[in-house]
This record gives C-alpha cells, sequence and structure tokens, in this order.
C-alpha cells in the first residue's frame, strides 16, 4: 500500500518525534532520503546557530564591538 506524502505535522515530520527511529521503519526509498535530508538540514542549522552565538559571546567578552 502506498504510504501518502502529505506535509502535515504527524508521524515521521512531527517535531516531537525520533526521526531516526521512524526512518529505519519506511520502506520508501524517496521519503527515507527526504526524511534523511531533512534531520542533517536541522543538525546544520543547530551547529551553524551554535557556531554564530559562540562567536558573538568571544566577541563581546573580548571587548569589541
Amino acid at each position: 500500500m502506498h504510504r501518502s506524502t502529505s506535509h502535515s505535522n504527524s508521524g515521521a515530520f512531527s517535531p516531537n518525534s525520533n526521526l531516526n527511529e521512524d526512518r529505519s521503519k519506511i520502506s520508501d526509498l524517496t521519503e527515507r532520503r527526504r526524511i534523511q535530508s531533512r534531520i542533517v538540514q536541522r543538525n546544520y542549522r543547530k551547529r551553524l546557530k551554535r557556531l554564530l552565538e559562540d562567536s558573538e559571546r568571544k566577541r563581546r567578552a573580548s571587548g569589541t564591538s
């Protein structure tokens, strides 16, 4: 049976779900790749945000503006 690919906030796309666990249960390769891309992009944004915050904190601590 074909899985629906609606863009609702349920299932694997729910922000509160464990995406790694959900991804392993999906047999459709395209859907798995889409989920993996979302995970990678989210982690990249988190890492970038953290690096920018650390840089700003160091800049403030050094007393330069």
